[in-house]
């Protein structure tokens, strides 16, 4: 440890908050040898020593590739639990702490799969209150590009030359202090090398009287060192070790099973233990994990399948059938139908108990393993979806798609392969070179879907109009019911109410027979969001509300985070509906600080935040949400919620009076040719017509007025006719009172809060300027008190001084409980509001409970409330929850 205070400081720090009662993470990176392992040595003895309940692993790089294969090294800490959830590892971890402080230590993180990286990424985002400390180390290469941003880092960098010098000393005093300076600038100042060297070179030479060789390693080189000395072992110690570097569940029960299958027994381990690649005791244990490699890769193919085929014997003798099939596997010389077909059987199993991704790569060790085409098309497909994000998947599927003859299968594969791992003009000329071979069938018409939906991002009209056509041709499939609603909903997008009306209601009417459990997740979504396209009155808001519930309750069950998060998602525009912004923008700001895990969702999360922003009218608040929505839709190429950026940016110049500059932002907006009520293309052109209007340039605000009228013939939506009245009386088209008043009675029947008192507002103002202040002061009134309730101060502040200008007043609005709470304390807050416990909330928001306790005590404290149902009426004063 010479040389590292600094180093040893760091880690001591960390186990100290760790059992003062808070989490903490710290990642040491560093070249091989550089002495991360020796670090984390120190780390687990002192955390031993306080009494600390320590495990550690070591990834193993020829496990890389299986999927939880890191996490299954901690079975005794993580139980039955699945190892495909993230929340075993955050629960296991908060409910061993909340008995002891516990240290968890793993070793070469650069080597762990990508389910353990992910939960162990999920686990130091979300433990907060608990006495846990996560001592992680990897090589730097983690960091090209970075897998583990939320976890601080600490470089472990060379020692300086004099300390490398002295180390050196320290194993071998003999040696002249320049020798000792020389070999430490040859070997790059790494301990590990330093700390070798005396075994590595001959006398002489570290004696000085014979000069350094030219092959001294340096640097990166070093790990060719690590299984020096194997050669030198018997040839039994070295089948022995081959065997034991096979291996990979550490159980010594089944290696001595292995030896003896061999003819040879744990005693021919006793020279590797000798020459320290191997470490003394009864659990075997390399030296250092780069031992294990070098030795396994060492041997010859051969040797590594025979040890392969020994495993597998002994795992089928144990009834042991997934870990019996991939030693097979491993061992196989060529293709081989027979054991191809036993990974294949495994996989529903393995999904089950281990997850997707695990399942995965079972499959595409079968895949490998096929000898006739087909299969092994089939084989790989499955691989592909079970495993979308693997790094080798995007090749896969692209292999697929150019050269499979079945259009199922490529279609499958294309699917990946757009969603997961192209963009931009990649993803729109992946889609048109499929409609050279795609065809009707359930595979087919997903992928149609898919790109249709890429395509109506991207503006692409003609393309729109290409895949509606084609849906439309094939007729509808029938399995699920809700084969109209994608045509309807391009139709929808291209303008055209007369293709589109009957295609969504016939779906929507499917949809009420549809048993949402038997749904998959993606139809789900589709099942929920179907009704807002059409925004009918017959669908009532606690007909919407319940089936927002349904579906929500079905992502959450899922235990997936991306679709839990979907749930939240829904939960945050439901708030925007009932114009309860506050909560709206407490949800999404939580969804936001698990960015890495939303993939796709994340530019949807920050559209809602920028419209509720917006709404509030908080100009840096909502800037800062504008501009994080404009970058995420130039990185996707997403033109069309682009102008959503747009519109919230007029909304707040509108909000100022700069309507020149919302003007600016409005521009061709009438090129979007959407018919959507809910739409940014419907939004924009009523925000334009009040534009026009407050500048003077009445016959234009007319003109989009009857643009705006024509969009919404069909329609039964009663907040499109709504905004089509509004148009009409800011245009002052004809009756101006009449059609204002009929803005009002429809606002009332068909949008929330914040959207009717922008009607009243408006209304308000019409009045107040024809001279008619008394018949102003109504709307007025309830135009402060709606924006107040919906947490739209600037907005209420303008409503208020148009009513002063009025003649008239309000008392002082009420304070709002939820100053001072962070988003995750509203986030909780909303969820006890809500009747929650703190298990169901833990597991909902992927905390653990005694973090969910701890912001509890925080809340109450906060809102001046000593119960769950002070918190529930505190939010309903509030208007944030009803």
């Amino acid at each position: 440890m010479m040389g590292r205070e600094h180093e040893k400081q760091a880690v001591d720090d960390l186990l100290a908050t760790a059992r003062s009662g808070r989490a903490g993470a710290l990642l040491l990176v560093g070249l091989p040898g550089i002495g991360k392992t020796t670090l984390l040595d120190h780390g687990e003895a002192t955390a031993r020593a306080a009494g600390m309940t320590t495990f550690r692993i070591t990834a193993v790089e020829s496990e890389s590739g299986i999927s939880g294969s890191g996490l299954s090294l901690l079975r005794p800490l993580l139980g039955e639990g699945n190892l495909a959830d993230p929340w075993t590892l955050l629960s296991s971890v908060s409910e061993a702490a909340a008995l002891q402080p516990l240290a968890l230590v793993v070793d070469d993180v650069q080597w762990l799969d990508e389910a353990s990286l992910a939960a162990l990424r999920f686990a130091a985002r979300r433990l907060l209150d608990d006495a846990v400390a996560l001592l992680l180390a990897a090589r730097p290469e983690i960091d090209d590009p970075p897998r583990l941003p939320e976890i601080e880092h600490l470089a472990v960098e060379a020692l300086p030359r004099a300390e490398a010098a002295a180390l050196l000393l320290t194993v071998s005093p003999s040696t002249p202090p320049e020798v000792a300076y020389e070999l430490a600038a040859s070997l790059g100042d790494v301990p590990l090398a330093l700390v070798e060297a005396p075994a590595l070179l001959a006398p002489e030479v570290m004696s000085g009287a014979a000069p350094l060789p030219p092959t001294l390693p340096v640097g990166r080189s070093v790990s060719a060192h690590y299984a020096r000395g194997v050669d030198a072992l018997p040839a039994p110690a070295r089948r022995a070790l081959v065997i034991a570097s096979s291996e990979d569940s550490g159980d010594t029960t089944v290696l001595a099973r292995a030896l003896l299958r061999a003819e040879l027994s744990p005693r021919d381990l006793e020279p590797a233990v000798d020459a320290g690649l191997l470490l003394p005791g009864a659990e075997l244990r390399f030296r250092h994990p780069l031992v294990r490699a070098a030795v396994h890769w060492s041997a010859t193919e051969a040797e590594r399948r025979a040890a392969h085929r020994l495993l597998a014997e002994v795992h089928r003798e144990l009834d042991d059938a997934e870990l019996m099939l991939r030693h097979s596997a491993l061992a196989a010389v060529g293709p081989d139908e027979d054991l191809a077909a036993g990974l294949e059987a495994m996989v529903p199993d393995v999904a089950a108990r281990r997850g997707t991704a695990a399942a995965g790569a079972l499959a595409a060790q079968a895949a490998a393993l096929s000898p006739l085409p087909d299969a092994r098309w089939r084989r790989l497909v499955l691989s592909l979806e079970l495993d979308r994000f693997r790094a080798s998947s995007a090749r896969a599927a692209r292999e697929v798609v150019e050269r499979c003859s079945d259009p199922e299968l490529r279609a499958r594969a294309a699917i990946v392969l757009g969603e997961e791992h192209l963009t931009g003009q990649e993803q729109t000329g992946l889609f048109r070179e499929s409609l050279t071979w795609i065809s009707n069938g359930p595979a087919g018409r997903e992928l149609v879907e898919v790109y249709g939906d890429i395509l109506m991002q991207r503006l692409d009209y003609d393309g729109v109009q290409r895949a509606a056509e084609m849906l439309e041709s094939w007729g509808p499939e029938g399995s699920l019911g809700l084969d109209s609603l994608m045509p309807g909903g391009m139709w929808q997008f291209l303008g055209q109410n007369e293709r589109a009306l009957p295609l969504l209601r016939q779906g929507l009417v499917a949809s009420e027979q549809v048993d949402p459990e038997q749904l998959p997740l993606p139809y789900l979504s589709l099942w929920l969001m179907a009704p807002a396209w059409l925004d009918e009155a017959s669908w009532d808001g606690e007909t919407l509300a319940s089936r927002k519930r349904t579906a929500c309750s079905l992502f959450r069950r899922s235990r997936e985070p991306r679709w839990a998060a979907l749930a939240d998602r829904f939960d945050a525009e439901e708030a925007l509906d009932r114009a309860q912004h506050a909560k709206a923008a407490g949800i999404l700001r939580n969804l936001l600080s698990l960015a890495p895990s939303l993939g796709w969702l994340v530019t949807d999360v920050y559209e809602l935040l920028a419209i509720v922003e917006s709404r509030r009218g908080d100009d840096i608040e909502a800037e800062i949400a504008i501009e994080a929505l404009a970058a995420a839709c130039d990185i996707d190429d997403f033109r069309y919620t682009a102008r959503q950026a747009r519109y919230c940016r007029a909304l707040l110049h509108l909000r100022s009076g700069r309507n020149a500059e919302a003007l600016a932002e409005l521009a061709d907006v009438e090129a979007l040719q959407s018919t959507r009520p809910r739409g940014v293309a419907f939004a924009s052109l009523a925000l334009k017509v009040e534009v026009l209007s407050g500048l003077g340039r009445t016959g234009e605000a007319q003109r989009i007025a009857v643009e705006l009228e024509h969009r919404s013939r069909g329609l039964g939506s009663r907040r499109a006719a709504a905004l089509v009245e509004l148009g009409h009386a800011l245009a002052q088209t004809d009756d101006t009172e009449r059609r204002f008043d009929e803005a009002v009675r429809l606002g009332r029947l068909g949008t929330n809060a914040w959207e009717l008192a922008r009607i009243l507002l408006l209304q308000g103002e019409w009045l107040r300027r024809s001279r008619r202040p008394a018949d102003a002061r109504a709307p007025l009134t309830e135009a402060t008190q709606l924006f107040r309730r919906s947490d739209a101060a600037p907005w209420a502040e303008r409503a208020e001084r148009e009513l002063a200008a009025a003649g008239g007043s309000l008392s002082s609005p009420a304070r709002i409980a939820t100053v001072g709470l962070t988003p995750q304390e509203l986030r909780i807050a909303l969820a006890v509001a809500e009747g929650l416990s703190n298990n169901e909330i833990a597991s909902t928001v992927f905390l653990s409970v005694k973090t969910v306790e701890t912001h509890l005590t925080r809340i109450y404290r906060k809102l001046g409330v000593r119960s769950r149902g002070g918190v529930a009426k505190a939010l309903a004063d509030a208007g944030v929850a009803t």
